[in-house]
């Protein structure tokens, strides 16, 4: 067994490898010994004790018995069919992400305990696995391979690629998409309610006097970006929007932008951009330039974190609660379970908080 690296929630990393171990039914019948476990683990026994009582919180243990070793509770946990699944009362989840928990962000992380402690309360068994296939055209041999090996009645997709959520809708694998379908993938997913933050952006340039505006926009795009940029134009009906489309490599990114403040005329007095990253290398790049910010250009991110509260001056944008998303996402999780055939195109929108910040100004002749 791997030992674990340093993570800063090393509770529920413990769960996700002991569920792994007793999945894979590598343990038979009983956990090896407590001294024991935590050694291979390289977690302390207090670690060890709250993630074993978290198994036991979710039947996947039996209670204590006084010098004896853990019994798992019916021995490895089975994927069940199509046709069992109705008696099912320990449904399996699998979260696809392309880092370990301990690479994560503070938010996501935050995002993550919540769902599972929702998950547990509620008889589902959550399971965290990491597969970095990005940048992968033909991932399908790799999925494959990653669903036989973590069966499960419903995969989360974060940070999913084009190409992997092609593959969900193909094989017509169930999943929940977190965040943005791609294109137009009709697959149920929770996401930002991007039409109406495209109102509250559009009133917020209006007012500001901005007509020039243009956005960073991935290629491939995703389809909530597709119906920010058509309802902002519809909303702010003398605006007009210049799409920068990048790859999503930086280079990629730098390029856009310098082109955006360099070639394009007239010169933009405000940029969107679709992700807080994006947002600094449009406010780094116009320093470089010799622009102001927002005397002379203005910076409005569509997401928010605590970076933007770092930057000077500090990015604008909008935010929503990991703890709101994590119940959003914990609701659509139960009705795909107990209705796995009505929800193959639902949404679930949720409308963010706007972050002022002090990057959107009066818009000023370029």
């Amino acid at each position: 067994m791997a030992s674990l690296p340093l993570p800063d929630n090393r509770t529920l990393q413990t769960v996700d490898v002991l569920k792994g171990e007793i999945d894979a039914g590598r343990f038979a019948n009983y956990l090896p010994g407590e001294r024991e476990l935590a050694r291979r683990m390289n977690v302390s026994r207090k670690t060890l004790r709250k993630a074993i009582d978290i198994l036991e919180a979710e039947q996947r243990l039996l209670p204590a018995s006084p010098g004896k070793r853990r019994q798992i509770r019916n021995g490895p946990h089975k994927r069940t069919t199509p046709k069992d699944t109705a008696m099912v009362t320990h449904q399996r989840v699998v979260t696809i992400a392309p880092k370990a928990l301990d690479q994560m962000g503070g938010p996501e992380r935050l995002f993550q305990s919540t769902l599972n402690r929702l998950c547990t309360k509620s008889g589902i068994d959550l399971t965290h696995r990491h597969i970095d296939i990005r940048h992968m055209q033909r991932p399908s041999h790799r999925l494959t391979e990653f669903v036989d090996r973590n069966p499960a009645e419903l995969y989360l997709l974060q940070h999913g690629s084009l190409a992997m959520q092609r593959w969900f809708k193909s094989t017509q694998t169930p999943c929940l998409v977190l965040g943005d379908r791609w294109d137009d993938l009709k697959l149920p997913n929770v996401s930002a309610d991007m039409g109406a933050m495209a109102v509250h952006a559009a009133s917020l340039l209006q007012r500001k006097g901005h007509q020039h505006v243009a956005m960073l926009f991935p290629s491939p795009s995703k389809r909530g970006l597709e119906i920010f940029a058509d309802r902002l134009v519809a909303t702010h009906q003398s605006l007009t929007l210049t799409l920068a489309k990048h790859n999503e490599s930086p280079e990629s990114i730098v390029n856009a932008v310098r082109k955006l403040l360099t070639d394009v005329r007239p010169r933009p007095t405000a940029i969107l951009t679709p992700t807080v990253f994006c947002g600094v290398t449009v406010l780094t790049t116009a320093s470089q330039l010799g622009l102001k910010v927002p005397q002379q250009l203005s910076i409005m991110c569509l997401s928010h974190d605590r970076l933007c509260d770092y930057t000077s001056p500090s990015l604008a944008g909008y935010s929503f609660s990991m703890d709101r998303f994590a119940k959003e996402v914990h609701r659509s999780i139960t009705h795909t379970l107990r209705h796995p055939t009505t929800n193959a195109k639902s949404t679930s929108l949720i409308m963010p908080d706007f972050v002022p910040g002090d990057s959107v100004g009066l818009a000023t002749a370029s």
